[in-house]
């Protein structure tokens, strides 16, 4: 709890455009650890070093291209 509020009143300080810098940090690094757990699960090696240099977009498509439920889908539909 003390960490918590420590940064909680560290993040009251920052600016408006520190702010969003680190909302776009928060954002990126949410993403990439679900690439590498998708990855990770589905036992597909990977240079995680490479993620760090994607764009949210890129990352958002391999978390729609390698989630295993729209796997699942596009193996079904190629077996129709």
């Amino acid at each position: 709890d003390k960490i918590k509020n420590k940064m909680s009143n560290k993040e009251k300080n920052l600016t408006k455009s520190e702010k969003i810098v680190l909302n776009k940090l928060n954002v990126k690094a949410a993403l990439i650890l679900q690439v590498e757990e998708i990855f990770s699960e589905a036992k597909i090696p990977m240079d995680i070093s490479l993620l760090y240099d994607m764009t949210e977009e890129d990352l958002l498509g391999l978390i729609e291209n390698w989630a295993p439920e729209n796997v699942e889908a596009r193996r079904n539909n190629l077996k129709k």
